[in-house]
Parts: C-alpha cells; structure tokens; sequence
C-alpha cells in the first residue's frame, strides 16, 4: 500500500534545484536579509502553486477560466495534472504496479474533469475510467471502466474520523 498526494494548492511543491541552495545559504547577518529571507519562505510556503499562478487556490474557479480562456489557469491546469500523473506514476513504478487507484480529497472528490484528465495519460499503466461514473460525483463509488486492469475509486477523505481515532489513541495513552 502506497500512500501519496498533491501539495496544497497554495505551496510550492518540489522545487527547482535553486530554490533550496537559495533558502539554505547561511542565515543574513542585516536586517534586510533577515527580512527577504522570511519573504521568500513565506512565499513559498502560503503563495505559491494554483495560487500563485492563477491568483486562487479553488480549482473550481480554475477549471471555470480555463474553460473562459484564461491562460494562466490553462497551464495551472497543466501543471497540476502533470504533478499529479507524475506522482501516482512514481508510486506506481516503486510498488512495481498498480491494483487500485483512489481519487479522494477536495479535487479528486470533487472533479470528474481533473479525474479524467489524469487518467487519460495513465492508460500505459492500466487505468481507465468509466466516463458516466465518473461524472456522477458520487463518493465511495467504483468508477473504472468494465475491464480495466487497475480500479478506479472515489472515496470521501473522512478526515474527521481519522482525527478522533487518533485523538481517542492519544486519550487511551498513560500520561
């Protein structure tokens, strides 16, 4: 079992080879460095990804200005499907293959075209989606397509039942 995910729509993700040789230079000595070096953390810390190149992080209102034309959503589109084939890809190249595929969290709950989308590229892997399942948006469903050699799932994250398993952990604990 492999676990994986997208950054937060609003990091930076991996970054380019400069970046961590930029942020791990010895700490500035003036003010002024000590400022700019906790800009540029901040930065990619909190502006950067969707937001950062499109303005929001709602990729609801990304797919809408792409469908309008919008070029930087267009290739914020890109790039977040690029990321994410890429990572179920690796994923999938370090357990030697695929069984399953579990589209869960906002976007993968929520979006049957970034579902698709991502799916038409993993076809070399065996994925395939059944196109009227997918759109039906219904959680916890099998949307493979009849066939496929990997399934294809959309179950609801449930968050907050992982949240009080753990909090019940900690709670059973002796201090």
């Amino acid at each position: 079992v492999a676990f994986g995910h997208i950054d937060q729509l609003h990091e930076i993700g991996k970054l380019h080879l400069e970046y961590p040789i930029l942020v791990s230079i010895e700490p500035p000595k003036s003010a002024i460095g000590v400022e700019l070096r906790s800009e540029l953390a901040s930065t990619l810390e909190h502006r950067s990804g969707l937001l950062g190149l499109t303005g929001t992080a709602d990729m609801r209102s990304i797919l809408q200005a792409e469908r309008d034309g919008d070029q930087a959503a267009q290739a914020a589109v890109e790039v977040y499907l690029h990321r994410l084939r890429s990572a179920i890809a690796a994923m999938a190249a370090a357990m030697d293959g695929l069984d399953g595929l579990v589209f869960t969290g906002g976007v993968g709950e929520g979006s049957s075209a970034i579902r698709a989308r991502a799916a038409e590229r993993l076809r070399f892997l065996g994925v395939r989606l059944d196109a009227e399942a997918n759109d039906a948006l219904e959680p916890d469903a099998d949307i493979g397509a009849a066939g496929a050699a990997v399934r294809a799932f959309v179950i609801r994250a449930r968050e907050d039942l992982a949240i009080a398993r753990q909090v019940r952990t900690v709670l059973a604990e002796d201090p």
